[in-house]
């Protein structure tokens, strides 16, 4: 491609650039970054997952921790918290 040229130059040339390391980093960091808060979202919402499915293991309301073993179950199958209203599926 005939516009691309210099940027091919430009990428092959020996380090002869003195800032050339650096704008690769900038724009390594700038492909990166948008990237940061998405992973880290990830990451929450597994330990959420993870920290819900003991609380229900355990028989308790994930939300706000009341023993859910001796409530009676739904129709549905789900156990009604009183304490705070959330309807779990418990799988005692």
């Amino acid at each position: 491609m005939p516009g691309l040229n210099w940027a091919a130059r430009w990428l092959t040339s020996p380090l002869t650039i003195p800032g050339k390391q650096v704008i690769m980093l900038l724009v390594l960091m700038a492909l990166i970054w948008p990237l940061l808060p998405l992973l880290l979202r990830i990451q929450r919402w597994e330990e959420r997952k993870q920290l819900r499915t003991s609380y229900l293991a355990a028989g308790h309301c994930p939300s706000c921790d009341y023993d859910l073993s001796a409530q009676p179950k739904q129709p549905d199958g789900c156990s009604l918290c009183p304490e705070c209203g959330a309807a779990w599926k418990i799988s005692i």
